[in-house]
């Protein structure tokens, strides 16, 4: 009795097409001088009659599981067996597409382009509802999964394509969705190279504290770039995260001592930003002494 002959149902509709060959061939090599016939009804196979003509690509007929009868004849006399043959069509995993994977510009440089992507972070995404105990994720490079990336928690990439492969566990069959890879870029940010000075003026005088207008900065910072949003923080850790932001910018006591601001530049399209340093620092008047 010959194994089951299976294949991958690549649409799902429970029917498939099969290369019955393999299956005469190794029949007809291990008795010889038979002569091998595949019928769809045990009948047909026991009055050898309706045999199937085009033995390698067989459209199945039944849904999900079909059983063919082979009539084995032999070729020097009138005795012949007649054995089953199952075919089954094993569902192709429906994976989901994700949505696009974008990061800001972390690569070896902040101005190359690319960055490194964690991709199994999207393999949940793309199960959906497909069980991860018996379905497998895998990465690769190319369309065809030839180039498998041998990294993917650490991916260094620039906008791409890569592939991931769903795989049925226990019967290999598997799905390919395509995962697009962003790479958005940081804003230009000019770094200030000289302290916002301000003098002692404001009273009550030589108090050390005047009023800065932060914003005054930020055309030298800029420039003339577009969709850019700005916010000023007391610490770094504030800027990184875009929390506590200075709420009137514009109108900023700062004094005595020389404090330093960290000045967020970020896209507003992508949240990609920069962060640079400015010193505010209040001069006091000069004293002068009468002759």
């Amino acid at each position: 009795v010959p194994a089951p002959l299976e294949i991958c149902d690549t649409n799902n509709d429970g029917f498939g097409v099969y290369n019955l060959d393999p299956v005469i061939q190794a029949i007809q090599a291990s008795l010889g001088n038979v002569v091998v016939t595949v019928h769809e009804t045990p009948e047909d196979a026991e009055f050898n009659t309706n045999k199937i003509v085009i033995t390698n690509a067989y459209d199945s007929s039944h849904l999900t599981i079909q059983t063919l009868y082979i009539r084995v004849q032999s070729g020097q006399t009138v005795c012949y067996d007649v054995v089953e043959l199952k075919l089954i069509a094993n569902p192709t995993p429906v994976a989901v597409t994700p949505s696009p994977y974008a990061l800001c510009d972390d690569g070896a440089s902040t101005t190359d382009g690319e960055a490194v992507f964690n991709l199994t972070t999207k393999a949940s995404e793309v199960l959906g509802t497909l069980n991860p105990a018996l379905y497998s994720v895998s990465y690769y490079e190319d369309a065809a999964v030839t180039t498998m990336i041998g990294n993917p928690v650490s991916y260094l990439s620039a906008t791409a394509d890569v592939y991931l492969k769903v795989t049925n566990n226990a019967t290999g069959c598997f799905t390919v969705v395509t995962l697009k890879l962003i790479v958005n870029a940081l804003p230009t940010a000019v770094q200030p190279t000289a302290p916002l000075i301000l003098c002692d003026v404001t009273a009550p005088l030589k108090d050390g504290i005047e009023i800065f207008d932060l914003t005054s900065v930020i055309p030298s910072i800029i420039g003339a770039q577009q969709g850019i949003n700005v916010t000023f923080h007391h610490s770094y850790a504030d800027a990184q995260g875009n929390t506590g932001a200075i709420a009137a910018p514009n109108a900023y006591p700062s004094g005595p001592a020389v404090e330093t601001v960290f000045v967020r530049v970020t896209v507003e399209g992508t949240g990609c930003y920069r962060i640079v340093l400015q010193d505010l620092k209040v001069e006091p008047l000069p004293i002068i002494l009468e002759p």
